[in-house]
């Protein structure tokens, strides 16, 4: 399910690409380095035909656009992934603060104007892995929470995709 909603306002931003105008210079902001470069979300292990895989979101996140390709492997480790396909998506980014200071980064896919409830944020956050603490990238759109971490990780699954049933 929360696969399904990113890749959703992926394909949205794919066909609304060529006829939507540019968002002016203010409303836009720069995500910070640290947002950017590969982020990997882990998708979940499937068995098809008596055989375990394990799925693993690979995106790579610049100031202009998503990347995500959808990566699948037979060992556990995540090893030796496999390609199965890609989705890129021009992307603005708007920065809003809470009062407490807690930055939040808005993806909006080529300017297109979404309900506040549906947008995708980011933020940074400290999750446990393995009893240590660990720097995930949280996403939440739709009331709906993913973490994604700099190498894959196989935890806090973001549920399989219904293609490999």
């Amino acid at each position: 399910m929360k696969k399904l909603m990113f890749l959703g306002l992926a394909a949205l931003g794919l066909a609304l690409a060529s006829s939507v105008p540019a968002q002016a210079a203010s409303q836009s902001a720069k995500l910070p380095a640290s947002y950017q470069g590969v982020w990997y979300g882990y998708v979940g292990k499937v068995k098809q035909h008596g055989k375990s895989y394990y799925e693993v979101d690979k995106m790579t996140i610049t100031n202009t656009q998503l990347t995500v390709a959808d990566m699948f492997t037979s060992n556990q480790n995540l090893t030796h992934q496999k390609w199965q396909y890609s989705l890129v998506v021009p992307l603005f980014i708007t920065k809003k603060v809470n009062q407490k200071g807690h930055e939040r980064y808005i993806l909006r896919a080529n300017a297109v104007k979404f309900d506040s409830s549906a947008l995708p944020t980011l933020r940074k956050k400290q999750v446990k892995v393995n009893g240590k603490k660990t720097t995930a990238l949280w996403l939440r759109a739709e009331g709906e929470n993913a973490y994604a971490f700099r190498q894959p990780l196989r935890t806090h699954s973001w549920g399989p995709d219904s293609y490999f049933n």
